[in-house]
């Protein structure tokens, strides 16, 4: 058991600062009254270190050809040494957590078959991509904090023997051969060793504090807002913990705020210095010549990153003002060109609470990525156009975004159980091929072939289509952005489960204009349709559908786009099988569905929240639907 389970939400942020100053991460210094998946996933680290010592470190292959290849080889083989030794014991752990699973709906009869199956289990850790477990979290917290601990732990093994190749067994003549300099790979590296375990750990206290009593409710701030003003939450209050107490003596409670430093305290002091540590080491390898030019703006990046983890601004609009120049900041850090890119925090979790989850992200810029974005552009024009075209709509004039692609090797806080795959921000677009890609050949494919509508043969096209899914879907979301504050309004705090549906639909708008003018598009838009089922089959499988769960946004997407598709006749169900009857009415209908839901809630200036909850509702009954049910049953084959 946790070591507070009995705290409530508020009293939590109330215990002293040396007893929330613990260090969890040391197997050399065990601490008292740790939470038990710490000491698991700490057995966990040490079974895995004890099989390596007997058998030697592994040998790094002769042909790594890339980065993205160096890390992939190292996930393989740590995957073949985990099932030796930690995997035995995380596999009886997991029976003991399918046990306890009594629930007989769908998804509950899900998450117990995956406990139970090792093979799936690892497939998921393998590719971080284990979210559809959150199911559990629910009346097992204990068991999800173990199973994000343990995904932690596997990334780190991974770091740990991808260093111990560069240091001991990589020649300057091998590294050159992956596209970087030596100076540049080792700064990649001991970037993701210096403060992804911090990350890490202070990610999943914050799951600790979200599923204390009403840490998943609307806090204080929000709630005072709202009555003032009608609009459903406060901008920046997101970058804050606020709660209520009843101080000692008195009746009437009283709001307090902290900032994430004072949650923290123990690895948000590390996190900051690591930080100005990493600009100054940037600052003297330049200085020495050991990187390129591109990197020269990297220093000042980092200084503003440390700045803005150890803010003490308890402002929120100041705080928003503050991470949005941070977030322009790294967009014309990859403008520039420089190839690494340090991701900072920024996405909302922890329900109607909506705090920023703490994350990391780390990117490489490669040749490759860099020629593949340009095909991308007509896209972010396409998109741009919409917004200077419904401009009274906004409250903000859009700039167009920039589209990055970049390889994503290393990622921490959630993405250690659910890997970013894109994400769109206000003055950039950015897809990590290599987590695409990982989905896409792991997850959706297999689906795929299970419905029959692809081959063995059709992983590298579908590759290059999954890319451009991922960018068109994070476009959708760019259009009339949802964190506008004029739009803000209108979808009120449904606005994440709305939004999720729109940029995936007015992505396939996107390519269905683009296909008018581009003959290139038009040839691929089979191969699009292909890999939206890919994504509408992933959703339905590996998406919470519970009301209100971080999985339910996507999975009502994908419940609302199949449905369109077969009332089109786009696609046709036939004794279990799928096929696609009419590949332009396809991308045409999912694009009018876009479009509806772009007029209705986005652009018309009279829709409210509550038009946007009805609408919702409507969407919720899809749950119970025969032909998702059939559907399902075609995709367990």
């Amino acid at each position: 058991m946790s070591e507070h389970r009995d705290l409530s939400f508020g009293q939590e942020f109330e215990r002293t600062e040396a007893e929330r100053e613990i260090n969890r991460m040391d197997i050399l210094h065990p601490t008292e009254n740790l939470p038990e998946y710490v000491k698991f996933a700490r057995e966990l680290r040490a079974d895995l270190r004890g099989f390596i010592e007997a058998e030697g470190w592994p040998e790094c292959p002769e042909d790594i050809k890339s980065v993205d290849n160096l890390f992939s080889i190292g996930r393989a083989v740590v995957a073949e040494y985990w099932k030796q030794s930690a995997g035995i014991k995380l596999a009886a752990k997991c029976e003991h957590w399918a046990g306890q699973i009594t629930d007989k709906d769908a998804e509950s009869r899900a998450s117990r078959e995956l406990l139970l199956d090792p093979a799936k289990l690892e497939e998921g850790l393998h590719i971080q991509q284990v979210g559809v477990l959150e199911t559990i979290r629910g009346t097992q917290p204990e068991a999800w904090r173990t199973l994000a601990m343990v995904a932690s732990e596997r990334q780190l093994a991974v770091l740990a023997l991808v260093r111990h190749w560069a240091k001991i067994e990589l020649t300057d003549e091998r590294v050159a051969r992956l596209g970087f300099g030596r100076a540049e790979l080792e700064l990649l590296l001991d970037a993701a060793g210096i403060l992804g375990k911090y990350i890490d750990h202070a990610y999943v206290k914050q799951l600790e504090i979200a599923d204390l009593p009403g840490g998943m409710k609307r806090t204080p701030l929000d709630i005072r807002h709202q009555r003032k003003t009608g609009e459903e939450e406060l901008s920046g209050a997101e970058y804050l913990y606020d709660y209520r107490i009843v101080p000692e003596g008195q009746r009437r409670s009283v709001m307090i705020i902290k900032t994430y430093s004072e949650i923290f305290p123990f690895e948000w002091s590390r996190i900051v210095d690591r930080l100005r540590a990493l600009a100054e080491r940037a600052r003297r390898l330049l200085f020495e010549g050991r990187l390129p030019q591109s990197y020269d703006s990297l220093p000042e990046y980092l200084e503003h990153m440390a700045k803005m983890y150890g803010s003490d601004v308890m402002n929120p609009q100041e705080l928003e003002d503050a991470w949005e120049e941070l977030y322009k900041a790294g967009t014309k850090l990859a403008e520039k060109g420089c190839p690494l890119m340090l991701i900072a925090q920024g996405a909302t979790g922890s329900g109607e609470a909506d705090k920023v989850d703490i994350e990391l992200r780390l990117g490489l810029q490669t040749p490759e990525t860099k020629a593949a974005q340009k095909l991308f552009r007509q896209f972010g024009i396409l998109a741009h156009r919409l917004n200077q075209q419904y401009a009274d709509s906004l409250d903000e004039e859009q700039d167009q975004p920039s589209i990055v692609l970049n390889i994503q090797p290393l990622a921490f806080g959630p993405n250690v159980y659910w890997m970013t795959r894109g994400e769109a921000e206000e003055t950039q677009i950015l897809s990590h091929t290599n987590a695409v890609a990982d989905v896409a050949l792991n997850k959706e494919l297999p689906l795929l072939r299970r419905l029959q509508l692809v081959g063995e043969g059709d992983s590298e096209w579908y590759k290059q289509a999954a890319v451009m899914e991922t960018v068109l879907h994070e476009l959708g979301h760019a259009i009339l952005p949802a964190d506008d504050d004029a739009v803000e309004k209108r979808v009120g705090k449904y606005r994440d489960t709305l939004d999720e549906f729109k940029a995936e639909t007015m992505g396939m708008w996107l390519l269905a204009r683009a296909s008018e003018t581009n003959r290139r598009i038009d040839k691929i838009g089979r191969h699009q349709l292909l890999a939206k089922m890919g994504t509408v089959a992933a959703y339905l499988t590996e998406k919470s559908s519970q009301d209100n769960s971080d999985g339910e946004p996507y999975y009502l997407a994908g419940a609302a786009q199949l449905v369109a598709l077969l009332e089109s006749g786009a696609l046709v169900e036939s004794d279990g099988r799928y096929v696609i009857a009419n590949t332009a009415r396809g991308i045409q209908v999912l694009a009018e569905l876009g479009d509806s839901v772009l007029q209705r809630f986005y652009v018309d200036r009279l829709s409210t929240p509550e038009a946007v909850a009805e609408y919702l509702k409507g969407l919720r009954k899809l749950k119970q639907d025969p032909r998702l049910k059939r559907f399902a049953t075609a995709l367990r084959g």
